[in-house]
Parts: structure tokens; C-alpha cells; sequence
């Protein structure tokens, strides 16, 4: 039988459905494993998304407003869009806008 939820069925549901929230950020945000979330889900009856890739959109001026006149990191853009690093620095590629120093060296060094 999965672990109790930590916290309301109704609670789980409103992440999950309504705010959209991944059983990985669910997780993350009660210390747990994605897999422990998705027992949760599963227990409270709350049905499971497609786990493949879906393709996020973004729009192109808030990614260039927030990295170029905002200076977030990709980091922060990633999270902001439920997104992974890899995406954020593709994104910028395919506007070809410039990679700052830094990240571009993080980026490189991690390869």
C-alpha cells in the first residue's frame, strides 16, 4: 500500500490540477521522493499525467525580457517555466541571443 500523503487529498489536488505542479516539485517541497508523491496521488485517487515530454510554451519576449533585461539566471527562467536548463539555453539559441560570460562557462564547464 503507498505511504499516507503528509498532507489533505484536497491539498494534493489542488497542486497537482489546479497549480499544475510535477510529483518532482511536489516531492521537493515535502522532502520526498517523486515516486512517494506520485503514491500519494494514486492514494487520494487523483489520476496521473502523461509522464513524456510535453513541449512548454514560451513565449519568446518574456525569455529574452527575462534573461537579458531582468538578468535572471538560466537557473531561475528554468524553474519559472517548469522547465530544465538545457531547454532555457536551447530556447536562447534558436532566438540567438547571446549567452552571458558566466553562463556560457557553466554551461560549457558541465559537458
Amino acid at each position: 500500500m503507498p505511504p499516507a500523503p503528509v498532507l489533505p487529498c484536497d491539498e494534493l489536488r489542488q497542486l497537482y490540477e489546479c497549480e499544475r505542479l510535477t510529483t518532482l516539485q511536489i516531492a521537493t517541497r515535502y522532502g520526498r521522493s517523486p515516486t512517494t508523491a506520485a503514491n500519494w496521488l494514486r492514494r487520494c485517487g487523483i489520476a496521473l499525467r502523461d509522464a513524456r515530454y510535453q513541449r512548454r510554451a514560451i513565449a519568446p519576449e518574456e525569455l529574452e525580457r527575462l534573461y537579458v533585461a531582468e538578468q535572471q539566471t538560466l537557473n531561475d527562467i528554468a524553474q519559472h517555466f517548469g522547465v530544465s536548463v538545457g531547454t532555457i539555453y536551447n530556447r536562447l539559441r534558436a532566438q540567438q541571443i547571446p549567452l552571458r560570460r558566466k553562463a556560457a562557462a557553466l554551461l560549457l564547464g558541465s559537458r
